[in-house]
């Protein structure tokens, strides 16, 4: 396995998501560690649900704060399925991908192993960043000096999401380098279709290529399907509520900006994941789009037409799998109807608010740390 794949599966080892050491077995002390995450994280779910609640208020969004509670419990337990279920068919595909370079080098065709490299560390410390610096100023407004929310509320949000995090941070990258892949094809499939003189052994290896990259593809994109649709519903909850807040409310600018960091990070995961399938997509269309002018190769036209017709079915009927277990397909379709449905909630949350009512840090009882549980007094 290179060294790039086995950093993504370090990545998803430390952060719990993989347990396997080889497509095989799991790591003994691997399991260990998972088991105690998951006892720790139940441990705080208890906690925030047993925590105490007045009685003498109202919430206003008690049903938003419970789903979006229960999206983060979701989520953690996705990732224990699919680590239970997937983490050696997902070492399996990684061989595989490991496999088809090794082919892809045979054959005259090299990554930029040192550019690929270069996009996964800088990338990494992008990501990090980013994340430490919403980790550090929401436990700074919300727990440690306005002290809205307790740490066990602020555990139950963020250990799931950070687990998350991680989790789309690899998806993104692994289709960002499998579209690295599909692009150097597409590159060669040019060449082939360019040449006067094409043989059939030049495109039966492309195809070859082509089909074994869509099926590591196809096979790599299943095993988060899970993730990626809880990811979804845990966005639109968040973002939808936070809108809210940034409109109705009347808080601090601290408070704001903890609001809009929160939002944003759900954003920016939603986006990427959306932006990197459509990508990905892409170059295969253009693989696809590209196929019927091998009908058109004059040196093999006469002798060799059937062959040609075989290899223009094969590839335009090798499909790439970006759907949520077939309920919906990831694409830019996705984020306008997901932006649809975020604004018809938003009005009817607004209609539906009397307006004699200020949310602000007087009359709300922070018990979230994205939407803060709004309470008004009866």
């Amino acid at each position: 396995m290179h060294t790039l794949h086995n950093n993504l599966h370090n990545l998803l080892q430390i952060f719990g998501l993989n347990s396997a050491t080889s497509p095989l077995q799991f790591g003994k002390w691997l399991m260990v560690y998972n088991a105690i995450l998951m006892v720790a994280y139940a441990t705080v779910v208890f906690l925030r649900c047993h925590e105490g609640r007045s009685e003498s208020l109202y919430a206003v969004n008690n049903v938003t704060v419970t789903l979006q509670l229960m999206c983060y419990v979701i989520i953690f337990l996705s990732n224990i399925i699919s680590n239970c279920f997937g983490s050696k068919k997902f070492l399996q595909s990684l061989n595989r991908l490991s496999v088809f370079d090794e082919n892809l080098r045979k054959h005259g065709h090299r990554l930029n192993w040192r550019k690929m490299n270069k996009v996964f560390y800088v990338s990494l410390c992008a990501s990090s960043g980013l994340l430490f610096y919403i980790l550090v100023v929401d436990y700074v407004v919300d727990v440690a000096v306005d002290n809205h929310i307790s740490i066990v509320y602020w555990l139950s949000v963020y250990l799931p999401l950070i687990s998350n995090y991680f989790l789309v941070y690899v998806v993104v990258l692994l289709v960002y380098f499998l579209r690295v892949r599909y692009s150097l094809l597409s590159e060669n499939f040019r060449k082939i279709l360019n040449q006067e003189n094409s043989d059939d052994a030049s495109i039966r290896n492309f195809e070859n290529f082509f089909v074994e990259l869509t099926n590591i593809s196809n096979s790599i994109l299943s095993q988060f399907s899970l993730q990626v649709g809880i990811m979804f519903l845990t966005s639109f909850i968040t973002i939808t509520s936070s809108l809210y807040l940034s409109i109705r409310g009347d808080f601090s600018s601290s408070q704001h900006l903890v609001i809009i960091n929160f939002m944003s990070v759900h954003a920016v995961e939603m986006m990427t994941i959306i932006w990197t399938y459509y990508g990905i997509g892409l170059k295969i269309g253009d693989i696809i789009n590209n196929a019927p002018q091998l009908l058109t190769l004059g040196g093999l036209y006469r002798n060799h037409f059937k062959e040609l017709v075989g290899h223009y079915l094969l590839i335009d009927k090798t499909v790439l799998d970006v759907t949520v277990f077939g309920m919906f397909r990831v694409s830019p379709s996705t984020l306008l109807s997901i932006v649809s449905w975020i604004a018809s909630y938003l009005v009817i949350l607004i209609q539906f608010t009397p307006e004699k009512h200020t949310l602000n840090e007087a009359n709300t009882l922070w018990k979230a740390a994205d939407t803060s549980r709004i309470f008004l007094e009866n």
